[in-house]
């Protein structure tokens, strides 16, 4: 709709020489709240190039919902001599002057407030909602339906029964593939939420049953609203059952670095819970063979659980120490610049392991879309030390070739 909107007031200034370019800029799914989204990066690409003289958006905050970052965009815009108009009715004709620079900035203020009332008002209801051990969101366990109006659980009871039966079964010593063999066999499917479940059962799939607390009528930690399905006696011995037949102590697995598809692993701290987020990966609901990677942060008293893109974030962690956008030490400094002119000609490889190296810490914002890029200053002073080592021994040879250019006298003509 905004398209559209935003192509009819171009064709009604044809006959000035207005055209739309084909080329389409929409950052769907992106937030507002950055400047580094796909959509707008090549926009401001064309921009620089020459090749746009006017934007056509259909209101101020479809185009940022920051201050700060309008301000960057219109001294871009100045920069580039690129008019900026919005059809919105927001009074942004394109026109100069203090006057229509002073309601941007207003329109842009607003926008900002705007979204800092949206997020404290959906972190307010979640909490609410917790406080009153109300379910907030996530994807519907088996046993369960969520209630259309309230989206709380509520208990199916034949799938309660089969749910039973898992945790009888587990714990009289049946293992998690047997139990899992028993249900595909009774042609019991796992839960159908959307595009998700009515799959055979596996191994996995019961384990997630058995260690789901949610059966125990608990939701993040503390009492539900939901009666519970199973006993804790009963969840006690199926969970004992299961951990005395491990091989190893619950934990982390050791992954090769080259087989490791996450660049950040350990090392993403999220800024509301103080907690390492964990790694996670899915399949792509559009394309089966592909998976998609994530960063996630389970939720806690103090967090609501969040969740980035690991392509995204690996390459914003890329960019930071191609072009650092904190101030960072002298040493940190004359390190990254020095690595700066050849990240274009590195191999993947090498960069993942200058990455591994360079970052302590990356610690992400989920309220602001921002990252906070913490380097290692051990591995930054081994580097600064390399640096001036290889500076001394470049001056020092200098002087020797003087020299010997001087003792052979000057050249036979």
């Amino acid at each position: 709709m905004q398209r559209e909107l935003c192509e009819e007031f171009i064709a009604a200034r044809r006959m000035e020489g207005w055209i739309a370019l084909p080329e389409r800029f929409d950052d769907e799914g992106e937030s507002g709240s950055t400047l580094e989204r796909p959509a707008l990066d090549r926009l401001l690409e064309r921009i620089g190039e020459g090749g746009v003289d006017r934007v056509i958006i259909y209101r101020l905050d479809r185009i940022t919902r920051s201050l700060m970052d309008w301000v960057k965009l219109a001294e871009t815009l100045k920069r580039h001599n690129v008019n900026l108009s919005s059809i919105g009715g927001e009074g942004l004709d394109g026109a100069d002057g203090a006057l229509v620079q002073l309601m941007a900035n207003m329109i842009a203020t607003f926008a900002e407030f705007e979204r800092g009332l949206i997020s404290e008002r959906l972190r307010d209801a979640k909490a609410a909602k917790r406080r009153r051990r109300l379910r907030c969101a996530g994807l519907v366990p088996y046993g369960f339906v969520a209630t259309p109006a309230t989206r709380q659980l509520t208990p199916v009871p034949a799938e309660c029964e089969v749910v039973h039966q898992i945790f009888e079964r587990a714990a009289a010593g049946s293992t998690p593939t047997e139990i899992a063999g028993w249900l595909n066999e009774q042609g019991v499917t796992t839960k159908k939420t959307g595009k998700v479940g009515g799959r055979e059962w596996t191994a996995r799939a019961v384990l997630r049953v058995l260690e789901n607390r949610v059966y125990l009528g608990e939701i993040g930690g503390t009492r539900a609203a939901h009666d519970p399905v199973v006993d804790a006696d009963l969840f006690a011995r199926a969970n004992a059952a299961i951990m005395a037949r491990r091989t190893r102590t619950p934990g982390r697995r050791k992954v090769e670095d080259a087989l490791d598809p996450f660049l950040l692993r350990g090392q993403v701290r999220c800024v509301r819970c103080g907690r390492l987020m964990t790694t996670t990966s899915a399949r792509s609901k559009t394309s089966g063979a592909a998976r998609l990677r994530y960063y996630r942060c389970r939720p806690v008293a103090r967090c609501c659980g969040t969740q980035v893109n690991a392509e995204e974030i690996e390459q914003r962690v890329v960019r930071w120490l191609q072009a650092p956008r904190e101030k960072t030490s002298s040493e940190a400094a004359s390190v990254l610049a020095a690595f700066k002119p050849i990240w274009c000609v590195l191999r993947e490889e090498t960069i993942r392991s200058l990455v591994q190296q360079l970052v302590w810490e990356v610690r992400w914002d989920a309220h602001h879309n921002r990252i906070t890029v913490m380097l290692d200053e051990i591995a930054v002073h081994e580097y600064a030390e390399e640096l001036r080592r290889a500076s001394d021994e470049t001056a020092a040879r200098r002087p020797a070739a003087k020299r010997r250019r001087k003792r052979s006298g000057p050249p036979a003509r």
